[in-house]
């Protein structure tokens, strides 16, 4: 799995654990449901600035999201 496959994905196991549509997220971040709909299928990669606002709009640290990621990379810890 990309990079980039692995960070929408973990950006979506977040979000619907939380039980929200992806159109909350959207409007939380702000971004349009499109490009946020592009990042959580892997066909684009948010800036690092973009995961430090959806990770405040999901109500956690960036570390934490990015712990997030690394885990679904395979890391073990």
């Amino acid at each position: 799995m990309s990079i980039d496959s692995v960070v929408g994905f973990t950006i979506r196991e977040i979000r619907t654990g939380k039980g929200w549509y992806a159109m909350d997220l959207a409007d939380q971040v702000p971004i349009s449901r499109s490009y946020l709909s592009e990042i959580e299928h892997g066909h684009r990669l948010p800036s690092i600035g973009m995961l430090a606002d959806i990770a405040e709009a999901l109500g956690m640290e960036v570390s934490e999201l990015w712990y997030a990621i690394y885990k679904n990379l395979g890391g073990k810890r």
